[in-house]
């Protein structure tokens, strides 16, 4: 549908393109590829034109020598449809160290000394190239300390957007971004950057953004309370990012980006327009650009613009095409171009009324619902029993919209025809996500409407669930309804009853039926009632004043139908999901007489025309190969059941998937953005050829199965599936799914349906395949939440959203990391966690299954968010700030900037009441022992990146809680090139305006020595006497896991082992891989890893003390009464507690334990603590607990 540019702008007849517009800002300076006065030399040096008063310069403009200059081109002599522009200067984007366009530099700056000013850019570039991941340079000034930068960045996921960087004195002042949502690729842009600053120090001046594109979109934005102090130095201004002869390119330490906190590159794309002003200009002054320059010209005088011509295919020098019909909808193409509707599709809102038809009953051909009635204009002009005005919502001006009458069975076309009493149009008793109150709760709610001819008060009225109380909630003083207004009640129970705002009721709604009533302000009187009782209601279906269920919830708007009298009993399968290696009958049945049994069979979601039908309440289905059997069941008058689905997996059929893609609907998973060759089948080479059918077969049998069902349109569709169009993200690329879960140890199965969505960032890229996913389980698809055993050691079993994580870049699915992959690292990292006794994700491997094709192994863990911390924590979800490395996606900041204040108090981490105060937020033995891990893994790319984190806000007890998440870039495998003796993670401190991460917190906290202690105590713990961090304690976490995936790594090399090149990728591969982590990182790790703390004070010199029982080595557990404990250290003196304090005081550092001087007999369990302290300093603290007494045995146990 092509978005007409409103008409009441002028129509220009322009003669230069350069002559500013009558009455407009007059530019000082402007760089233009459409004028022949800025081309010197053959066409090989361009420079600024001087058209107006402008700043006094002391040198020369910039210009741009094209003979040098590979990186740029002149294009003159093109067609620009929607502009006037007939050349522009391309430019491929250099990067940091390409070659951009060579230039003479100026020994005074576009902005220097000035404090308002504009700059204008015309571009034209691909909004969703996916190559330039950094944000691209439209136009710098000044550079070092003082300047301002216009960047664009797109990268195929999100809006492309632009970014406005404004600092001064090497401190950023201005960052704002301002996404461009629909604008066109292939269309000139124009973009407008005002700076509105004055001379007064007051935190007062306002940076604004425009843009526009040439089809009429519109973007905006602005940032105020800046102080720009001179929109920039005594430097070069830039354009394509060339910045002087012998600084090309330097992008980053240039304009307003010091410190390169942003990743700049070179322009790549069309620049035809720059104009400099030395004012902030007015919309008005914009716009008579944009009209200036935009082809709204009608040459031919036949009403419709040069611009809508050129879209259509029409002559624009032809005015006879103005009365051609070329839909026959019976309005010709000059009437098409006022109505604004496409020429070519007769009935442009698809509401069955042809447009011609529209415009002669005067409804919008624009809008099904002219009126916004809510009845579609094709209705309103049909007898239903009325005809009323498609283009009048209130046909005969009673205040009752024809809907609304309709609704309530009142004459649309009769002004006397109206109601006489408030009624309870509609309630809700079972909500999940219809609507939500003021406190995100998803409350039940009653709706009530005034049909009357007048307003009404309803102070003094009352709602009630109890016959014996027709008071039991009253409204207050206040409270007036309008006439044909609605008014929804909250039945919360948290009883609020202020006039203006929220209302709830001091009771909730029954699920299982309850009376209902709205009682008059005489305490007596009925005005609605559902007596004796209603019946019992479903989740989410609403229940209206006809008597009648409706399953489309209206809250607040006139009811949705046709209502229904009940629901389809559930079908039941006489076979549950599984494997099968026999063909067998499936009976689908339903309780309901009479019912329509429809299923499917091709992971579509069975319907009334979508499926085979069995009459008389069962179908009966052969199975004889893999088979996705979804089915439900309707009848008139009822509402229909839920989709059940049933995946049956025959083996035989798995190990043979076809990769061929020319048998499956979808051979290609072609973007709008990228063509690319779907990839669906088992390796050949290794099914039967390396390895044995049966091998396989067992291979694939070795893990649980998650099998996801699906349209497959909502995955491979080019312009809607979320899987093709892997790199776009947000709640409008979920689709719907139904996901299944069987071949768990513990025999349990289920069904249910959620929201899935591509998951992480680099995974998203089309090379990959195997993309990452998540998936929520939300009450708009099924039951809202998982309720499963799904984690063998966890004890939660409800779950709000899982992650189906593929592997990324620690898997042969990523070029770049195929021949490292373990598909072990992230795992490691959580489990590390979970054995130094913190709280982290648990985590599965499983087999996954999309419409029945085998996917791959799959790592199954929960999301971080606000419902995993309530599961996990307590409390309810609504408390909790959860965030990344970028924000707080549930919650708040401010407790995360509440810790960036306290660390970043000028009085340092050393002050006692900073260090205190910090505490109230951070655990820090909990903060050391996640950061250790880290340090110890060299993770660089975390911190900055690839974090979550938790806090309730409202517990005065709680501190935040740190996850490991997607740490796979780690060990042998970081983006540092695995470096055994690296300590790229220790040095960390992320530290700038955007991000502040905890290893910035462990910097600071550094010049705290109470810290830099605990520190080395925690070190100790995990890195010593077999701890976590040991030889012994890593490799056994490491361990553990692959033998969880081992089976499972032939079913993955089958499927994806050949996805990067030949030979495939076998476990043979893998197990070398997961043999060398163990070789070349977690054997030898340790000793460096201490070796590198001490060397930044983070773990003393002196030696701390070791233990033994009775003269042998013995760091904790069993121990006969009368053994004798011994202590020794190389060096110093040994203090010890037998009572599990600290032989040293906190903050003085003076020895509160006893002396070692020979071995301590033991005649009870002790918990020993003990440090040797040599030359005042302190060794990390030993620990351990000693078990004292004749151990259990069998034969001792008594059953008392």
């Amino acid at each position: 549908m092509f978005l007409k540019i409103s008409h009441s702008w002028c129509l220009l007849a322009v003669t230069q393109l350069l002559t500013p517009f009558s009455g407009a800002a007059t530019p000082v300076h402007e760089f233009d590829a459409s004028s022949s006065s800025n081309v010197l030399s053959g066409s090989t040096l361009t420079q600024w034109t001087d058209i107006g008063p402008g700043h006094n310069y002391s040198g020369g403009l910039f210009k741009i020598d094209l003979n040098f200059a590979s990186g740029i081109t002149l294009t003159p002599g093109f067609s620009s449809p929607g502009t006037n522009f007939t050349a522009s200067f391309q430019s491929t984007g250099a990067n940091n160290s390409g070659v951009t366009p060579n230039g003479g530099p100026q020994c005074g700056s576009i902005g220097n000394g000035l404090t308002d000013g504009s700059v204008e850019i015309w571009f034209r570039t691909d909004l969703a190239d996916t190559s330039r991941p950094s944000h691209q340079v439209l136009w710098e000034s000044g550079a070092g300390t003082n300047g301002f930068t216009v960047a664009l960045h797109t990268n195929g996921i999100f809006d492309a957007e632009l970014r406005v960087l404004k600092a001064w004195s090497n401190v950023k002042i201005v960052d704002l971004i301002v996404p461009l949502p629909g604008f066109e690729s292939s269309e000139f842009i124009q973009v407008v950057v005002t700076f509105d600053g004055d001379s007064a120090i007051d935190n007062n001046d306002t940076v604004k953004v425009y843009a526009k594109d040439v089809v009429g979109n519109t973007a905006f934005g602005e940032s105020t309370g800046q102080e720009f102090s001179s929109l920039a130095g005594a430097d070069d201004t830039c354009v394509f990012s060339a910045c002087g002869t012998t600084n090309i390119g330097s992008f980053g330490a240039s304009g307003g980006n010091p410190g390169n906190t942003v990743t700049l590159s070179g322009f790549k794309g069309e620049i035809a327009l720059v104009r400099i002003y030395n004012t902030p200009i007015l919309l008005s002054d914009i716009d008579l650009s944009y009209n200036a320059i935009a082809d709204l010209g009608d040459d031919d005088n036949d009403g419709m613009t040069n611009f809508w011509e050129g879209v259509y295919g029409f002559d624009k020098d032809n005015p006879g095409d103005a009365f051609l019909d070329a839909d026959l909808d019976g309005l010709n193409n000059l009437g098409e171009f006022n109505a604004g509707t496409d020429p070519y599709d007769s009935d442009s809102d698809n509401d069955t009324l042809i447009d011609g038809t529209e415009v002669t009953i005067g409804s919008n051909p624009l809008n099904g619902d002219s009126d916004g009635d809510g009845l579609g204009d094709a209705a309103e002009i049909t007898a239903n029993p009325y005809v009323t005005n498609p283009s009048l919502a209130d046909t005969d001006g009673d205040g009752l919209d024809d809907s609304v009458e309709l609704m309530i069975g009142t004459d649309p076309t009769d002004q006397n025809s109206i109601g006489t009493n408030l009624v309870i149009t509609e309630f809700m008793a079972s909500n999940g996500f219809s609507l939500d109150d003021e406190d995100g709760d998803s409350s039940d709610w009653i709706e009530i409407l005034n049909p009357t001819g007048s307003a009404i008060d309803l102070s003094g009225m009352a709602l009630t669930d109890d016959a014996s109380q027709p008071q039991k909630w009253t409204f207050p003083a206040g409270v007036t309804l309008p006439v044909g207004e609605f008014l929804v009640v909250f039945a919360s129970s948290k009883n609020r009853a202020v006039a203006g705002a929220e209302l709830h009721t001091s009771f909730g709604l029954s699920s299982s039926g309850e009376y209902l009533a709205l009682i008059d302000s005489d305490g007596s009187s009925i005005l609605t009632e559902f007596a004796p009782t209603y019946p019992a209601q479903n989740s989410d279906v609403s229940f209206g004043f006809e008597g009648l269920y409706l399953p489309t919830p209206s809250p607040g708007a006139v009811n949705v139908g046709p209502g229904v009298s009940g629901f389809v009993s559930d079908t039941v399968f006489s076979v549950d999901r599984g494997y099968f290696d026999a063909p067998f009958t499936v009976d689908i049945t339903t309780a309901t007489p009479g019912a329509t049994i429809v299923y499917t069979t091709d992971s579509t979601a069975p319907t009334l025309t979508n499926g085979t039908q069995s009459a008389n309440s069962t179908a009966s289905v052969l199975i004889d190969k893999t088979t996705v059997l979804r089915a439900a069941a309707f009848k008139t008058g009822l509402a229909q059941t839920n989709t059940d689905t049933h995946t049956y997996l025959f083996l035989d059929d798995v190990v043979t998937q076809s990769d061929n893609t020319n048998d499956y609907e979808y051979p290609n998973w072609n973007n709008l953005a990228v063509n690319r060759t779907a990839d669906y089948g088992m390796d050949t080479n290794i099914v039967g050829g390396q390895f044995t059918l049966e091998e396989v077969k067992t291979s694939l049998a070795s893990l649980p199965v998650i099998s996801m069902s699906t349209d497959a349109d909502f995955l491979f569709d080019r312009e809607n599936g979320n899987y093709s169009n892997s790199k776009l993200g947000g709640q409008e690329w979920e689709r719907e799914v139904s996901l299944e879960f069987f071949g768990f140890d513990h025999g349990i199965s289920t069904q249910t349906n959620a929201g899935l969505r591509l998951a992480g960032n680099a995974s998203r890229s089309e090379n990959r395949h195997k993309h990452n996913m998540r998936v929520a389980f939300r009450r708009q698809y099924g039951a809202g939440t998982l309720e499963f055993p799904l984690f063998p050691s966890d004890d939660v079993t409800t779950f709000n959203s899982i992650q189906l994580r593929a592997g990324n870049g620690d898997s042969w699915v990523n070029p770049g990391t195929r021949e490292r992959a373990t598909y072990l690292r992230d795992q490691w990292h959580r489990d590390a966690q979970i054995a130094m006794g913190q709280h982290s994700q648990s985590q599965i491997f499983t087999h996954l299954y999309v419409n029945g094709w085998y996917w791959g192994v799959f790592h199954i863990f929960e999301r971080i968010e606000d419902n995993f911390m309530e599961e996990h924590f307590g409390g309810v979800a609504e408390d909790y700030d959860v965030r990344d490395h970028v924000s707080a996606f549930d919650g708040s900041v401010d407790s995360w900037n509440d810790i960036v204040a306290i660390v970043g108090d000028p009085a340092t981490m050393a002050d006692a009441q900073n260090y205190a105060d910090v505490q109230q937020s951070l655990d820090l033995v909990h903060l050391i022992d996640y950061l250790l891990i880290h340090f110890y893994s060299n993770s660089d790319d975390w911190d900055q990146n690839n974090f979550r984190a938790g806090f309730n806000r409202n517990d005065p007890s709680f501190t935040y809680e740190f996850f490991a998440w997607d740490q796979e870039r780690t060990l042998l495998n970081s983006l540092a090139a695995g470096n055994v003796n690296g300590a790229i993670a220790i040095d960390k401190d992320t530290n700038n305006t955007s991000k502040k991460g905890m290893t910035h917190f462990h910097q600071q906290l550094r010049a705290n020595p109470e810290y830099r202690l605990l520190f080395a105590d925690r070190v100790h713990k995990w890195c010593f006497n077999d701890g976590v961090l040991t030889p012994v304690g890593t490799n056994a976490l490491w361990d553990m896991r692959a033998t969880e995936v081992r089976p499972a790594m032939l079913a993955e090399s089958a499927r994806w082992g050949d996805l990067h090149g030949t030979p495939a990728k076998t476990p043979a591969d893998w197990e070398s891989r997961v043999a060398l982590e163990k070789s070349g990182w977690f054997d030898i790790r340790t000793p460096i890893f201490v070796s590198l703390l001490q060397d930044r004070d983070l773990y003393p010199q002196t030696v701390a003390p070791t233990f033994a029982i009775n003269a042998s080595a013995q760091y904790g557990g069993l121990a006969a009464s009368g053994s004798a404990l011994g202590m020794t250290a190389p060096t110093g003196t040994i203090y010890y507690t037998l009572d599990g304090s600290d032989p040293r005081q906190a903050v003085t550092g003076i020895a509160v334990g006893s002396v070692y001087s020979a071995p301590v007999t033991l005649t009870e369990s002790v918990i020993v603590k003990a440090r040797a302290l040599e030359n005042g300093e302190w060794s990390a603290l030993s620990e351990a607990q000693y078990l004292v007494g004749t151990p259990a045995a069998a034969g001792d146990l008594v059953v008392s």
